[in-house]
């Protein structure tokens, strides 16, 4: 009768055990879902903020391009002229 009640004890202790561990468990949920929805909030508020630096990097970066091609027009003309005078010239040499 004694070892009934033991093991009587026993089971019960470990059921007592196992359902304070799920609720621990589920009451830690509110907690992980609370911290990853602040997490996620955080990031998507950082990456609102970059936005319109990127966009004016982004124009930046264009009208350097532009800037650029638009310095080196006199030489490109240049050289293209150069071809074109050369072609003609070796046209020229092939007709004789």
């Amino acid at each position: 009768m004694a070892s009934e009640m033991s093991q009587t004890g026993s089971r019960a202790g470990a059921r007592m055990r196992a359902k304070n561990i799920a609720n621990g468990l589920n009451s830690s949920i509110g907690a992980i879902t609370g911290a990853m929805s602040s997490i996620n909030s955080a990031m998507q508020g950082v990456a609102r903020s970059g936005i319109g630096a990127m966009v004016s990097i982004g124009a930046q970066i264009g009208n350097g391009l532009a800037q650029g091609m638009m310095s080196a027009l006199g030489a490109v003309t240049a050289a293209a002229n150069a071809l074109v005078a050369q072609a003609e010239r070796a046209s020229k040499s092939l007709r004789r």
